[in-house]
């Protein structure tokens, strides 16, 4: 009796049975091409599609603006007396020169209680050095502490240094503390940002929400200021605050 034989095992690759096709998808090589470069924009819209232009240092500055300052220029700054008046014409002054002041870092610092306005003043004449193809950058106290105790510990503290070091212009605003005076790493770190650029002739512009130079040396430090206002045009800002109430009850 003869048991049937097992059939032999194909040995080579097995076919997978092709995939179904759908009605009207190319189904060549040749056709996916074609179907691939007919979805694609015409080429005069491609041309158009590269990256985008790279900003001026005039709108790179006006951008990292909040908009209570974005507007500010010395044309809508509006003095409120003589002190005021003077200080305008300062600073127009030093503006008609500006391209020889940055070049020899001649720097501004602006005293006076809070509210009066030196920010805006700063802004403005920050946007006229901008113009000029300079970078500006600009930074409060909160943030310079708040950007160095993050780098610190992070590791990057001496890259970020280098930054506010090397700019072509840098405005600083009011980085006293608000209730006494800096600690030794505050203090460490703005000494190292302005000695650096007083060495260098790099111009540092800087506003102080204090009452006169001896309240500025006690809670900033003597060698920090007397750096700011070496060979600076100092103002001081001593008129009232233009900040008001909307509503009092």
């Amino acid at each position: 009796m003869t048991r049937d034989m097992p059939q032999a095992q194909d040995s080579g690759t097995q076919r997978m049975p092709a995939p179904p096709t759908v009605a009207g998808e190319p189904q060549g090589i040749g056709e996916i091409v074609a179907a691939v470069l007919a979805r694609l924009p015409p080429m005069d819209v491609v041309k158009n599609l590269g990256p985008p232009p790279e900003l001026s240092d005039y709108e790179r500055f006006v951008r990292s603006l909040g908009p209570r300052h974005r507007s500010a220029t010395l044309e809508n700054f509006r003095t409120q007396d003589a002190a005021a008046q003077r200080a305008i014409e300062a600073l127009r002054q030093y503006a008609d020169r500006l391209a020889e002041n940055l070049a020899a870092g001649r720097g501004l610092l602006l005293l006076g209680p809070s509210g009066t306005g030196k920010d805006h003043l700063l802004v403005a004449l920050g946007k006229e050095a901008a113009k000029l193809g300079k970078p500006v950058h600009r930074i409060s106290g909160p943030e310079l502490f708040a950007f160095m105790r993050d780098a610190m510990h992070g590791g990057e503290e001496q890259q970020r240094l280098e930054v506010l070091q090397h700019v072509a212009l840098l405005i600083l605003s009011d980085p006293v503390p608000p209730l006494g005076g800096l600690t030794p790493y505050q203090a460490s770190v703005l000494y190292g940002i302005v000695d650096f650029r007083w060495q260098q002739r790099k111009p540092t512009w800087c506003s102080l929400n204090v009452a006169s130079s001896l309240e500025a040396d006690e809670r900033l430090g003597a060698a920090i200021v007397d750096r700011l206002q070496a060979d600076a045009v100092v103002i001081r800002c001593c008129w009232p605050s233009w900040r008001r109430p909307a509503i009092v009850v």
